[in-house]
């Protein structure tokens, strides 16, 4: 279900994906491992829930298609 958008009772909020998206920015692996690498691997990676990865990436595809 790549790109579903989060269902149940958690939602992550803005400041926690800014958050993911700085970490993966100082990462080694740097943001292509945050949009590309495994949902699981990329959440325990960064210690954050895997909805929260989903929404980063949204985001980070969602800006990258407005260039």
């Amino acid at each position: 279900m790549d790109g579903a958008a989060p269902s149940g009772s958690y939602t992550p909020g803005d400041l926690e994906v800014e958050a993911l998206i700085l970490a993966a920015t100082n990462h080694p692996l740097g943001t292509q491992f945050l949009i590309g690498g495994c949902l699981g691997t990329v959440a325990i990676t960064f210690h954050v829930h895997s909805f929260t990865v989903e929404a980063a990436r949204r985001r980070l595809c969602a800006h990258t298609e407005g260039h």
